[in-house]
């Protein structure tokens, strides 16, 4: 092969690739739902104190843990509905809203990241069982950014899952030894 043929196989070869890219982007969804869970040997009540009160989640939350520069700024109440927080830090900032929260169910939550471009919805919800109570940490959103937004909801699952699992074991250590 000469040199020009290479050349023109490369760029033949790179367009097909950013279509394959560009075409996947558009017919992937954007949405995504990340989900964990852990029992907990301990009623619900006891849950909700640590769970329900954002005053409490540097004690389990690994946020903190992951990004020491994070700044928390409690809202005007950190209890019930309208309890609230906001964060700054290395990736960004946000603000968190409690919607709903009940010592049987858990809470339910709105989340807002950098200046309320992407936001989404969380719970933490409680089912009582024979053994303890299992306890379901979930978030959901809609990445709409034309393109790359479904290729960042595929990745957000590997990244915020594991942190998900670390942060319902720190409240299972927390709950458990109060």
């Amino acid at each position: 092969m000469n040199p020009k043929s290479i050349l023109t196989w490369s760029f033949s070869l790179f367009g097909l690739l950013l279509a394959l890219l560009v075409g996947f982007g558009l017919i992937l969804p954007s949405e995504y739902e990340i989900k964990r869970e852990i029992l907990i040997n301990a009623p619900t009540a006891d849950i909700h104190k640590v769970v329900g009160d954002l005053s409490q989640w540097d004690k389990w939350t690994p946020w903190k843990e992951e990004d020491p520069s994070l700044v928390i700024t409690p809202g005007s109440k950190s209890t019930g509905v309208g309890a609230s927080h906001s964060w700054t830090g290395r990736d960004g900032s946000g603000r968190l809203l409690f919607t709903k929260s009940d010592v049987d169910e858990g809470v339910v939550f709105e989340m807002q990241f950098n200046n309320e471009v992407d936001k989404t919805t969380g719970s933490i919800t409680y089912r009582k069982t024979d053994d303890g109570t299992i306890v379901m940490w979930t978030m959901n959103g809609d990445l709409k950014l034309p393109i790359v937004g479904p290729y960042f909801a595929l990745m957000i699952g590997s990244n915020a899952g594991p942190m998900f699992e670390k942060g319902l074991e720190n409240l299972k250590r927390v709950v458990e030894k109060e």
